[in-house]
């Protein structure tokens, strides 16, 4: 989770006060310790409000309006941007803000993230991962779409496997893969439709109410094999990217060792 810690404007911040050389040493201990926790992403301090400007949107037609702004207590001076586990962690490091900031007012916001909006259905999030695939284009292209090859690279980890796989590869035709953990203990079907085949190219596929994309482009070092598909909302963003930036990895591995 990330979370905004944003310092409240003041008087002394309105009128341009620069901190101090203590003030400043206190701060940069402050993220030292925040980076050395491994949640500090970023920390900015802002200029008064008399250098900025203000723009109000009335029925889409936008108005500027030059600063400083009189409401203070409503303007921002700074703000450290952290990724912790927890509303608790990130208020627990407001906290510990520099005593030496003694007036200070923080405060603790949390900010969307790409899967909030999957999850609630407003906006398809689209990820996409890459390799580069040093092999011919046709060898390539006939390692992504033939079920032989196909059972031999697509799985994201050792302890994973696929067992079958069919391909109809033609706009309209369906493919699918067996997915199951080595073990045995769990497996899952993954089918869809082709929707685009352009060879060597292009393939546009639907999987359930999901998209998806992959591109083939040609270099003077071999193929980049480009992926884009719609996220879902079980798992994070991230943990997506890497599950599927894993079998794009194999995948390249797996047609440069049969070169």
């Amino acid at each position: 989770m990330r979370f905004m810690l944003i310092r409240k404007a003041d008087a002394e911040t309105e009128a341009g006060v620069l901190p101090t050389p203590e003030f400043m040493a206190a701060m940069q201990r402050y993220n030292d310790k925040l980076a050395r926790a491994g949640v500090f992403l970023d920390g900015v301090g802002l200029r008064a409000s008399s250098m900025g400007a203000k723009v109000k949107v009335n029925g889409g037609a936008p108005t500027v309006t030059d600063g400083p702004f009189t409401e203070t207590k409503e303007l921002i001076a700074g703000y450290t941007l952290i990724e912790v586990r927890s509303r608790e962690e990130a208020i627990a490091w407001a906290r510990r803000w520099p005593a030496i900031d003694a007036d200070a007012e923080i405060e603790v916001r949390q900010l969307f993230e790409p899967e909030d909006f999957v999850r609630a259905g407003v906006l398809p999030v689209k990820i996409t991962v890459e390799t580069l695939v040093r092999a011919p284009i046709a060898d390539v292209w006939g390692a992504w779409t033939t079920p032989h090859d196909i059972t031999k690279w697509n799985a994201a980890s050792d302890d994973w496997h696929t067992t079958t796989a069919t391909v109809d590869l033609r706009e309209g035709g369906a493919f699918s893969s067996r997915m199951e953990a080595r073990d045995g203990s769990i497996g899952f079907d993954f089918a869809g439709t082709y929707t685009r085949v352009v060879p060597e190219q292009l393939l546009e596929f639907t999987f359930g109410d999901r998209a998806a994309s992959v591109m083939f482009v040609e270099g003077p070092n071999g193929v980049t094999v480009r992926e884009t598909f719609d996220a879902e909302s079980d798992n994070s963003i991230e943990q997506q990217g890497q599950g599927w930036q894993a079998i794009l990895d194999r995948f390249a591995r797996y047609v440069e060792a049969n070169q």
